[in-house]
């Protein structure tokens, strides 16, 4: 997690809020970038895909992608044999 305190201690500032919600959007990809050049922890949310998901390690038959997810569940329900009830696709997969 960035620390906004840590941040401004690299620019030399003093930390005068309670949230991150402050930290400008260079702040942050400097920060970013800094820790993956130091080693330090990522959150997985900015490291690379292979580093927690490992699709050689999996017997893969269907993969989808977020822009075609509708048309993807249908083919996949289709040909599995699966009864998905779903009244309104685009509401319902938005609370999932």
């Amino acid at each position: 997690m960035i620390h906004a305190d840590e941040i401004a201690r690299k620019k030399g500032q003093q930390y005068m809020g309670e949230c991150a919600n402050d930290v400008s959007f260079v702040d942050f990809v400097d920060h970013l970038t800094d820790s993956i050049l130091d080693g330090k922890c990522v959150n997985s949310h900015f490291s690379p895909s292979h580093e927690h998901c490992l699709p050689c390690a999996l017997n893969v038959k269907y993969v989808g992608k977020f822009e075609t997810l509708k048309e993807d569940t249908i083919f996949l329900t289709q040909n599995l044999s699966i009864h998905l009830d779903v009244k309104d696709f685009e509401r319902d997969a938005t609370k999932d």
